[in-house]
């Protein structure tokens, strides 16, 4: 059984609902591992609920010292940790002693959320159970991923020797951004941690009876309660916790098998967790690193639309992403090839990334940009959905479609070019381009001026048409901000089209302050010039022209160097400082 969990944002806060109690405890020569575990909870919870510690090491004042030790001032009732000492446990299962206590204390009405020291905890651990365990009213227990079984592994013995390098927020942030925020029905429970309502142990009869027998808690006997009351128990794929005495506890554990009955063989030989285990062993092999937790971390998240082609824009979407440090920035890109600039596409959770944490191959590839795509639509909704984007930032088109302009999310166009209003990007014809009509479209298409529409069976200058109303239509009715570096991109887009005028420009000026200064007066000797260095393609469109009529005075005072530049070499070579 696969069941999503719903579609809001993960993170809690301090003001959320307390559902539920936090239970620790701790027995005679665990004091150093309850210690790091009740940090790590402390340090990485975001709800704060109460701690429950139950102290089975029968010495008076060692638990309050353990606690005070590890920085917190508390004792009962301070700071929400309370303390229960118990002389003695029958059977030695403290899951049974914590629960005994739990029910008849003042946290029965609580959620139990059961961790045993060893365990450690990632950022928002308890946010994830819980939202999991609300997902859905037939849930009754919540386990995350723990390499302890195969039942509740995510990593094989092979990739845990390979993750000598990544820590447990490492795992967990690569299983919470490759994971489906998804959680699967399970025989049992993760005994060592896991979250059960109050109401699934409420309907569970002759719970003392079973508390009393202790043994039947490690084994089967409660998970089967709970499924015979119609209730589940789930493990969720986007929340992994490690041990802080890793190398240990794969060895004796994991290596060495563990009791499985036939239907835990059964869901092991297919395991639901396949997908998730696959990618996080991948990612790790990899060497890849996620930078963010979309939906998780409490910031919004914007998701930034582009093409895969490097240059202006990505550095463009660097620096934005490097400045706007309260906000997640993922980005989706087109992938391509120079017949169809949409053949894929890749999702990031951050510019830096060094692997996507999805990839969709097209069923029909955009060649150049598409009015409408099914699939694509699809895409981005299933992106908004699991990452909890609040808002769109678009800085090209090429290789997706309009319904990028349509999910219903604030969204913002940035005008680095002209496209998808003009197939040839920069309105470049003989001149600056001052109306552009379907018989000058049709020109451009016949003279082949944009590499974007060579190779695109689809295009035709109707189309083309058809995709500029369509774009203007959303703009308008989907309130859509347009952001450009001059005042000059609005009038050259109002003069092409006199709806762009009524379109919400906000002007804002490039970062870079160029002073104007004469440079002769730097030039001493005639054989002392500077070095300009020109990189990437140059043509028409990218002011080969503008060039071509500066040399004159330029090869004065500077030797050019082309980089890249193409046949534009081959045009300028007979100057003498090119």
């Amino acid at each position: 059984m696969t069941v999503s969990s719903k579609a809001t944002k993960q993170t809690g806060t301090t003001e959320d609902k307390i559902r539920h109690v936090v239970c620790i405890p701790v027995r005679q020569g665990e004091e150093q591992a309850f210690s790091r575990t009740l940090s790590s909870a402390l340090d990485q919870n975001v709800i704060a609920a109460p701690f429950l510690i139950v102290d089975m090491t029968c010495e008076e004042n060692k638990v309050p010292d353990l606690i005070s030790s590890a920085g917190i001032s508390s004792s009962n009732g301070h700071n929400n940790v309370f303390i229960e000492q118990v002389s003695h446990c029958e059977h030695g299962n403290e899951l049974a002693c914590a629960l005994s206590i739990y029910c008849h204390g003042n946290f029965s009405a609580y959620d139990f959320l059961f961790v045993r020291p060893g365990i450690e905890l990632p950022y928002a651990w308890d946010v994830r159970l819980s939202k999991v365990a609300y997902s859905d009213p037939i849930v009754a227990t919540v386990s995350p991923m723990c390499d302890f079984s195969p039942l509740f592994s995510l990593l094989d013995f092979q990739t845990l020797n390979a993750t000598k390098q990544y820590t447990t927020d490492d795992v967990d942030r690569m299983a919470y951004c490759l994971g489906h925020r998804v959680y699967y029905e399970i025989p049992r429970f993760f005994k060592d941690c896991f979250y059960i309502r109050a109401d699934a142990l409420k309907e569970i009869n002759n719970l003392d009876e079973l508390l009393a027998i202790g043994k039947g808690l490690l084994g089967t006997c409660l998970p089967k309660r709970i499924r015979a009351v119609g209730r589940l128990n789930v493990i969720c794929d986007h929340l992994y916790v490690g041990r802080f005495n890793n190398d240990f506890w794969i060895e004796t554990e994991q290596t060495n098998g563990y009791d499985l009955d036939d239907v835990e063989k059964a869901i092991v030989e297919g395991h639901p967790l396949t997908y998730v285990r696959y990618a996080v062993g991948e990612s790790i092999k990899k060497e890849a690193c996620f930078f963010s937790m979309p939906g998780l971390e409490p910031k919004p998240v914007q998701l930034h639309i582009m093409h895969s082609w490097g240059g202006g824009i990505e550095k463009w979407v660097r620096d934005y992403t490097s400045a706007a440090e309260d906000s997640i920035n993922m980005v989706l890109k087109s992938i391509g090839s120079s017949k169809a600039f949409g053949h894929k596409l890749s999702l990031f959770t951050d510019i830096s990334d060094t692997y996507p944490v999805r990839t969709w191959d097209l069923s029909i590839p955009i060649y150049s940009s598409s009015i409408v795509h099914l699939e694509y639509q699809h895409i981005i909704q299933q992106i908004i959905r699991e990452f909890s984007v609040d808002a769109i930032i678009i800085s090209s088109l090429i290789g997706h479609s309009l319904d990028a302009l349509n999910t219903g999310k604030k969204t913002i166009i940035v005008c680095h070019d002209y496209y998808p209003f003009c197939p040839t990007i920069n309105i470049y014809s003989s001149g600056i381009c001052k109306t552009c009509d379907e018989q000058k479209l049709k020109r451009c298409i016949s003279e082949k001026r944009s590499d974007l529409i060579k190779g695109d069976p689809t295009f035709s200058s109707e189309g083309w048409m058809t995709m500029r109303d369509r774009y203007l239509q959303l703009i308008e009715s989907r309130s859509i901000i347009l952001i450009a570096p001059t005042n000059s991109v609005k009038r050259n887009m109002s003069a092409l089209d006199s709806r762009f005028a009524q379109a919400d420009f906000t002007i804002i000026p490039h970062g870079l302050f160029i002073e104007k200064r004469d440079l002769r007066p730097t030039i001493t000797s005639k054989h002392q010039k500077m070095r300009a260095v020109v990189l990437g393609q140059l043509k028409s469109v990218k002011g080969l022209d503008l060039l071509r009529e500066a040399l004159p005075e330029l090869c004065e005072l500077i030797d050019i160097y082309l980089v890249g530049c193409g046949k534009a070499s081959a045009v300028l070579d007979d100057d003498s400082c090119i």
